[in-house]
């Protein structure tokens, strides 16, 4: 008998920030999520246009779920609502501890260009086409939604 085959927990969620960010403030939180996303074996991504955040959390749901009760509880964050939660196959983001996208103004700042963690907002939207459907939906209208 084989064993069952191991899920992973997926979570989406929006955001509105309560002040702007600058780019060294999302530096930091980037690091920050980085690090703690490793220890808890979380990965995602990030996505942030005009001043509403998208993100897709994956990993353990105990994890999961953990991350986005921190995350619904910061100051920093209005209007936190839960997208997607689902059980998937696989990893969408499984080489990121947490990948960053956005555009305008912020995609052009060469502290955000330079993290290790940034990708374009083209090379976001490819990504997402490959991820499973509703994921891929959900992360997709967003990025293409009038902002």
């Amino acid at each position: 008998m084989s064993a069952p085959a191991a899920t992973v927990f997926k979570l989406i969620y929006t955001s509105l920030a309560v002040n702007a960010f600058s780019a060294a403030d999302l530096v930091s939180l980037l690091d920050r999520a980085q690090s703690n996303n490793a220890g808890l074996g979380v990965s995602g991504l990030l996505l942030l246009r005009k001043h509403r955040f998208m993100q897709l959390i994956e990993g353990p749901e105990a994890a999961v779920r953990s991350v986005y009760q921190r995350i619904a509880l910061d100051q920093r964050h209005s209007e936190v609502r839960q997208v997607l939660e689902m059980e998937g196959e696989r990893r969408d983001m499984p080489n990121w501890h947490m990948a960053f996208s956005t555009d305008g103004l912020m995609a052009r700042n060469p502290g955000v260009l330079r993290a290790a963690y940034f990708i374009s907002p083209d090379s976001a939207i490819g990504l997402c086409s490959t991820m499973e459907t509703d994921v891929s939906a959900a992360l997709i209208g967003f990025l293409q939604a009038d902002p």
